[in-house]
């Protein structure tokens, strides 16, 4: 049996940088994502991160506070200054929490723009309704946002002769024609990008991070309809 100097037999009690391990596991997805805004070392104006976040300046300030208080020890911490934030601590501090916090899901990076367009093209993918709760895990965001981002999406779907249906038990699913469907798919994809960024990323001579992103979620089926249509 190991033994420790100055301890009796047994394990040594968890040091620091174990109890900093076990605080980085407690945050949530949330605090992980405001976390890596502030980890790419500028000062964020709150409105805009709460406005990606599609929640409240109030409710910003309450994952700023259960943030720090998780940070104590940590040599960091979030300092709020003219409604500007910014992530303060030592350089090996920073680094260690970087690290500790791991990537995060691209799909939490997207703005809101990006978002409803996402989850239209899945909508119009989808072979069967999808649970609004699906969609809220997914992007990190609260119910209340999807349903807004559904609302918007009604809306669009109308114009393009589709209808999206709504019910609690049965889910959500685009009604309508697979070709009115289709040229949805095209013209959400040009809403996107002006027709020549568009063709440039289809025929590979440029690269989106955003459009290669939904083109890997949607397994490729959203892209390769549009090379046809082009």
């Amino acid at each position: 049996m190991f033994r420790f100097r100055g301890l009796g037999p047994g394990a040594p009690p968890a040091g620091p940088k174990e109890g900093k391990k076990k605080n980085m596991e407690k945050f949530t997805a949330r605090q992980k994502f405001i976390l890596s805004l502030l980890l790419k070392g500028l000062a964020l104006p709150l409105a805009d991160i709460s406005r990606q976040l599609d929640v409240s300046g109030r409710t910003i300030f309450r994952e700023i506070a259960a943030i720090n208080r998780l940070l104590e020890g940590a040599g960091a911490k979030i300092s709020v200054r003219n409604a500007e934030l910014t992530l303060v601590g030592g350089e090996q501090e920073l680094l260690a929490l970087k690290q500790s916090l791991g990537p995060l899901p691209k799909r939490w990076l997207l703005t809101a723009e990006q978002r409803v367009l996402f989850i239209t093209a899945q909508l119009l993918l989808a072979e069967k309704p999808c649970k609004s709760t699906f969609f809220s895990v997914q992007l990190n965001v609260a119910d209340g946002t999807v349903s807004a981002y559904m609302d918007k999406i009604q809306r669009w779907l109308a114009e393009k002769n589709l209808t999206l249906s709504r019910k609690r038990r049965y889910g959500i699913r685009v009604e309508g024609s697979e070709w009115n469907k289709r040229n949805a798919l095209v013209s959400l994809i040009y809403d996107y990008k002006p027709v020549e960024e568009l063709l440039a990323f289809v025929y590979g001579s440029k690269q989106d991070p955003v459009l290669r992103f939904f083109s890997a979620s949607c397994s490729g089926t959203a892209f390769s309809g549009c090379r046809r249509e082009f």
